[in-house]
């Protein structure tokens, strides 16, 4: 008994002394751990190493898949190292680690793609992005064919093509040929032209019909289209050359097209180019490198590529700028109203929100509810009162231009001004890649270790409460109904109209606002009248107390309309609320 006493004191001791080394020595170590993923077998997933120091595991997939992603800046793997008929080996490192991590790994299936274009040699890509659907090649100089304008890409099995640079949806198969589409261009005797600085500039026209214009002339490439070169034009198609460079004043007197294809390498285009245009939908082939991918703007492909994902879904939908991009918590959505996915469509407010409302009513059905709430210190923009599009609009597309070629632009305009202003702003930015992802980048675009967004479109990283309660004063929220148009009511009212003949619920909830960042002639009276004017002039019940939007400025982080993340879950708390009783008094 003395023996068994006297090895259990000895026990107690070891554990003491051990406690005692780790205490003196945690501050010089961090803990790494692997989440699980039912997918991947690893040999050890809790690690503990000296602070600025290199971890290397290894982990094992099955074959088929890849690892899309490692949330964890500046990751590598390697190559395989061992290879089964069920699965194979690789080593991830990451580089040194400072701080405890939680480390997600992503597996998405191994694609390749091959991408056929007469005139070149076949291009064979492993496909790396992690995105759920894959940007197919860009533009190249090498793809010409003479005489011919390329329209895009076809895929097997898809109708139609895809424009250079768009995304297209790989899971149909692993493998899967992409093939370059041609159509013959307008004979070259039906323009006149000049040659400058070594370029054919197009000054006269003399065809009927669609107009392709070929990209060289005289066996110069075309780089200009002159003032007055062509007349009144309605086509088919119109068709710019990937070598054009500019388009002056006047160069059509007007035009009414179906189609307009261009490339992003142009540089001057503008309204006035085209006098009096209707268009009804345009294709922007990428011949240059991206400028936004992996930044805010970027998330709006994101968004929609989840959207199309779950489009047979139930789908609860925050319609929003980016007050919802930070203001909900859509998991604890999820758990509140099972048998839907959320998914936040907020993205940017200053940007005007009918075109994003168009491309949201082509993922409506049956049963899905519609949560709208615009911002109060962007009416202009956010209750879809203008027809206007803007240079964001096209900053937003970039990253997929498929989902520009799939709208409707009859009824909008300004659309070549906000595109040449589109086309000057990225001439001076620092070029980027279809693999930077906005989740791998936290809200100022620096790398985040941990990811910044998850599935549903919430910004994820941690914000903390603003103990100083400041104001961050980027604008003012106007909560007097003075300031709101009857224009913008109607806009509102056409887009709730129009969600709800596709069998959708919409439903009016406010964005939250820092409660001292009101305009100087919102008080309590203009905020009670401005409740009321949208409880009598919009078509959709408001399910939200007004007050309710007015918090404490200890709830924002960063700007006076962005939730902190304990805000968010209170925020998101009181939605479900509303929503449930409100789905509650629906017949």
């Amino acid at each position: 008994m003395k023996k068994l006493g006297l090895l259990a004191a000895l026990a107690a001791l070891a554990v003491l002394l051990c406690g005692c080394s780790a205490k003196q020595t945690a501050s010089d170590l961090c803990s790494v751990v692997w989440e699980d993923n039912e997918e991947i077998l690893f040999r050890n997933q809790v690690f503990t190493v000296p602070r600025g120091s290199d971890l290397t595991v290894t982990v094992s997939i099955p074959q088929g898949k890849r690892v899309a992603s490692v949330s964890y800046s500046g990751s590598t793997v390697s190559a395989c190292i061992q290879e089964t008929a069920a699965r194979r080996d690789f080593q991830i490192t990451l580089p040194a680690v400072r701080y405890p991590t939680l480390v997600r790994l992503t597996l998405l299936p191994d694609y390749t793609t091959l991408y056929r274009c007469e005139g070149s040699e076949p291009i064979l890509v492993t496909e790396t992005s992690e995105r759920l659907r894959c940007n197919s090649l860009p533009w190249q100089p090498s793809f010409s064919r003479e005489g011919q304008y390329p329209l895009g890409w076809r895929v097997d099995g898809m109708e139609g093509c895809i424009g250079f640079g768009s995304r297209f949806d790989h899971s149909p198969a692993q493998t899967m040929a992409l093939e370059c589409h041609w159509m013959p261009c307008t004979s070259a005797e039906a323009f006149d032209y000049t040659i400058r600085d070594g370029g054919a500039v197009i000054t006269g026209y003399a065809g009927t019909g669609s107009i392709l214009i070929p990209d060289k002339l005289g066996g110069f490439p075309v780089v200009g289209i002159a003032g007055h070169a062509f007349g009144a034009v309605e086509a088919e198609m119109l068709a710019l050359p990937h070598t054009l460079q500019f388009i002056q004043p006047g160069a059509f007197q007007s035009l009414k097209a179906e189609h307009v294809y261009l490339f992003d390498s142009l540089c001057q285009i503008s309204d006035d180019s085209f006098g009096e245009s209707v268009i009804s939908h345009l294709h922007i082939h990428a011949a240059t490198e991206p400028v936004y991918c992996g930044t805010y703007f970027d998330t709006l492909s994101e968004k929609v590529d989840y959207l199309s994902q779950v489009r047979e879904s139930p789908k609860i939908i925050l319609f929003c700028g980016s007050s919802a991009r930070f203001g909900y918590n859509s998991p604890m959505l999820e758990a509140a109203f099972p048998g839907y996915r959320v998914v936040n469509m907020g993205v940017y407010a200053y940007s005007n929100m009918l075109p994003q409302a168009m491309l949201l009513e082509g993922y409506l059905q049956e049963g899905d509810i519609v949560l709208s709430s615009p911002e109060l210190d962007a009416i202009d923009t956010q209750f879809c009162g203008s027809s206007r599009l803007d240079s964001e609009f096209f900053a937003m597309m970039e990253s997929n231009y498929q989902m520009l070629a799939d709208l409707n632009l009859s009824g909008l305009e300004g659309i070549f001004d906000a595109l040449g202003e589109y086309l000057q702003v990225r001439q001076g930015m620092t070029p980027r890649s279809y693999l930077d992802i906005p989740a791998h980048f936290d809200e100022d675009n620096h790398p985040s270790a941990a990811l910044s967004y998850n599935r549903q479109g919430d910004y994820m990283l941690h914000r903390p409460g603003n103990t100083d309660g400041k104001l961050f004063g980027i604008k003012r929220a106007y909560y007097n109904a003075a300031h709101i148009r009857e224009a913008d009511f109607q806009g509102l009212n056409r887009v709730y109209d129009r969600f709800r003949e596709r069998g959708a619920a919409v439903y009016f909830t406010y964005s939250p606002r820092s409660e001292r960042s009101i305009s100087a002639d919102s008080d309590s009276a203009s905020i009670a009248a401005l409740d009321q004017a949208f409880r009598e002039k919009l078509h959709v019940p408001v399910i939200s107390p007004i007050q309710d939007s007015l918090m404490d400025a200890y709830y924002f982080y960063g700007t006076d309309n962005h939730l902190t993340t304990e805000g968010a879950a209170i925020h998101t708390n009181a939605v479900i609320r509303d929503l449930r009783r409100a789905l509650e008094e629906t017949p």
